[in-house]
């Protein structure tokens, strides 16, 4: 019951978006606002999750938790609407779709470009310095120990510009390699490369840490088990403990794969236009619709990262290791 109170007031509280100016006259004005908006989403969000509660209990109260929930959405959600309606029911809305969208589009390939390569070398390399510091001898230990922590040590942005500038007679060789793969000529930004390859090798660093926590929360009897049925080290490795490290490792992964994502941003420091180079060049040309652009840049990245936290969640569910993980360990219940 308590949860409706709160839905009843959080949905009447929605208002003062509305009927306050979005430029108070004076400071009193202003730290109403403020007042009332905290008020407002405190309000709000204890309601959600009181209601949520009540549904995950199953007790007679779900039909109230029910109407709490539905109450404090429409509250939550009414000002945003009649907000949204207002920016982008006009010019803002014709900016919109005629110009910003077509050109985040762009972005988009090139973003998604500069993650899956991303992705793929780090995953390559943070099974290769993963393994190496759990089950290598002392001088690969020491090599992935070394790789791991500088990656880790240093930020991106700046190993980004490092890949860009001091190694810049590098990639000449790597479009002639690719060329002789590939059989014709390949003309890559360096810049393009220069992304690639810094934002793969940071997360390769972070990855292979993913991969040593996955091989150490294994027991050791199957190690042992593996050995002492005749099975060489490396075939334990390969056959026993990767596999399942890496369906241990795959909520950490997938957040790794997001933070990637994200972090592509970053290579608008060299001029490569993906996401947030192409929100950075619309609000040079149109600087009356900076929140157009920086809102809509928002959105899509939150898109990309929802629909792979969502495959997550389902390649976690499937490939689940009953009584290893707190997945495995529900499902023995």
């Amino acid at each position: 019951m308590f949860s409706i109170v709160l839905a009843i007031i959080a949905f009447f509280m929605g208002w003062p978006f509305v009927i306050y100016p979005s430029t108070p006259a004076g400071l009193v004005e202003l730290s109403l606002l403020i007042a009332i908006q905290t008020a407002y989403y405190a309000i709000s969000i204890s309601a959600i999750i009181l209601a949520i509660l009540s549904l995950k209990t199953r007790e007679p109260g779900r039909n109230d938790a029910i109407l709490a929930l539905i109450l404090t959405c429409v509250g939550v959600a009414r000002p945003g609407i009649i907000f949204l309606i207002a920016t982008f029911g006009g010019p803002e809305g014709q900016f919109l779709i005629e110009t910003a969208i077509p050109r985040f589009s762009q972005g988009f390939g090139t973003t998604i470009t500069i993650a899956g390569f991303g992705i793929l070398i780090g995953f390559l390399l943070g099974i290769a310095a993963g393994i190496g510091r759990s089950f290598g001898n002392g001088f690969v230990r020491g090599v992935s120990a070394v790789y791991v922590e500088i990656v880790r040590g240093v930020p991106l942005i700046v190993q980004i510009l490092i890949w860009r500038y001091a190694f810049a007679g590098l990639y000449t060789g790597i479009e002639m390699l690719l060329e002789l793969v590939v059989g014709y000529p390949v003309d890559i930004p360096d810049g393009m490369i220069a992304a690639i390859l810094a934002i793969g090798i940071n997360s390769g660093g972070y990855q292979a840490e993913i991969i040593r926590g996955g091989v150490n929360a294994l027991p050791v009897g199957q190690t042992e088990a593996g050995l002492s049925l005749g099975m060489g080290k490396n075939q334990v490795i390969s056959t026993i403990l990767l596999p399942q490290t890496l369906r241990l490792a795959i909520p950490p992964l997938i957040n790794e794969f997001v933070i990637v994502i994200k972090d592509t941003s970053l290579a608008l420091a060299i001029g490569i236009l993906e996401l947030a180079g192409i929100a950075q060049s619309l609000t040079s040309q149109f600087p009356g619709s900076v929140f157009t652009i920086y809102i809509t840049n928002a959105i899509v990245y939150w898109i990309i990262c929802t629909m792979v936290a969502i495959l997550s969640r389902v390649a976690e569910r499937r490939l689940a290791i009953a009584g290893i993980g707190v997945k495995g360990r529900k499902s023995l219940l």
